[in-house]
């Protein structure tokens, strides 16, 4: 990311005092992670790739330690974040068989 090396441990720890990363979805809280980060705000792709990152390295973790949600709650965040008028090249397939 940016040429930089992700600190799992940071990331981990940034999600968590934040309330998890199913609040930080539905908050859209991104950006403060990526300021604790120190990453640039050039990065127009931070949120999705933090996302990502984190939902493979560290989200089950959180969920067997922290217990702030569980998968299906993510599945609900990642859903409602897309019908907030974010459009994946699902919505648009869908769209094009009507």
């Amino acid at each position: 990311m940016a040429k930089q090396v992700l600190d799992l441990y940071e990331l981990y720890r940034l999600v968590v005092q934040h309330g998890g990363l199913v609040e930080i979805i539905n908050k859209k809280l991104w950006r403060e992670i990526t300021k604790g980060l120190n990453l640039p705000s050039s990065i127009t792709s931070a949120a999705f790739t933090l996302r990502t990152q984190y939902q493979k390295y560290l989200y089950d973790y959180e969920c067997e330690k922290e217990a702030l949600s569980n998968p299906s709650d993510l599945q609900a965040a990642i859903d409602g974040n897309r019908r907030e008028g974010k459009y994946s090249i699902f919505s648009t397939l869908r769209l094009d068989r009507v």
